[in-house]
């Protein structure tokens, strides 16, 4: 049986019809050129009583060869594996456009995406207003196209994103994966469990699933896109279990995967999780002002942005 992930291999092979090298699909998919070799020969083997193959070929890239007969049982099974959502096209570009540090012209982004002019310039009046409602700016002008906005929107722009892109996800998809966008998150899923019992906190399926998906991309933004921070000085610690939580995943991840540990990065955690697990963390709140908490870790958060330009 085919994974997900072939399958949106495969449809993205039909969409286009011409070859395409393994390093844009794996940039396309999120996953590394090595993966898309490995998911071809996979696939290949799956289809070889269909007479369907995935052929390749050094300098030319990858293309799919099916029997005139078998054509409208792949176009079917593409479609019916992986059902279209509301416009993914716009979450695609969205997407793509918030892992740029730079301006791109629209002639790039059709190279990068394989869609045509006509399909990005449709689609970008409901990229911005996507992007719009998580406090980022699309800017065009003769320069191109770039997302302008602070650090922490982006993050959480980019959680939605996933979710909307990759709708089927759930914690058992999630539980062995190795990489995301093409960075190593092997053990990702372990310190947010391990992380878990320790506070005796249960997080439901849904916000465990995001959670993991902000601690993915702020491990894939740190080792391909961020410049590194300047460490903030220690502030006094809140006394919530969704502070200490924040504190003690960020202080593992940090060490498993080699990334600067920063208090921004402890307050950025605690500022999403505190506004997503709600009955996580009821009990531990009911003595607690939230709202006071909420206020100074907003102020906090301006002066991070502020101080230290990651806006």
């Amino acid at each position: 049986m085919l994974k997900e992930r072939e399958v949106r291999l495969i449809k993205k092979l039909l969409e286009h019809k011409k070859p395409i090298t393994t390093e844009k699909m794996a940039l396309f998919l999120g996953i590394t050129s090595r993966t898309v070799k490995s998911d071809i020969k996979s696939i290949n083997h799956e289809l070889l009583t269909k007479g369907i193959c995935i052929q390749t070929k050094a300098g030319k890239g990858i293309w799919l060869e099916i029997p005139p007969e078998k054509e409208y049982w792949l176009y079917n099974l593409a479609i019916n594996e992986i059902p279209e959502t509301n416009n993914c096209k716009k979450y695609e570009i969205a997407d793509f456009l918030l892992n740029l540090n730079r301006y791109i012209s629209i002639e790039e982004l059709c190279e990068s995406l394989y869609y045509s002019r006509s399909v990005i310039t449709r689609e970008l009046n409901m990229v911005e207003s996507f992007l719009d409602r998580y406090h980022l700016h699309l800017l065009r002008n003769n320069l191109g196209l770039f997302v302008e906005g602070k650090e922490r929107d982006i993050r959480i722009a980019k959680v939605i994103l996933q979710l909307k892109i990759n709708h089927s996800v759930n914690v058992k998809s999630i539980r062995d994966r190795k990489e995301f966008g093409g960075v190593e998150v092997d053990g990702l899923y372990g310190i947010i469990l391990k992380t878990e019992e320790k506070f005796e906190i249960h997080f439901g399926d849904n916000e465990f699933v995001n959670i993991y998906y902000y601690l993915a991309i702020m491990i894939e933004r740190h080792k391909k896109y961020l410049h590194r921070h300047t460490t903030l000085p220690q502030i006094e610690k809140y006394q919530d279990n969704a502070y200490q939580f924040s504190e003690s995943v960020i202080r593992e991840v940090s060490m498993k995967f080699d990334l600067e540990y920063t208090m921004e990065e402890i307050l950025y955690l605690y500022w999403f999780v505190s506004g997503l697990a709600v009955n996580a963390f009821q009990k531990q709140r009911k003595s607690l002002e939230t709202e006071a908490i909420r206020e100074v870790l907003l102020r906090i958060l301006r002066g991070i942005d502020e101080n230290y330009d990651t806006g």
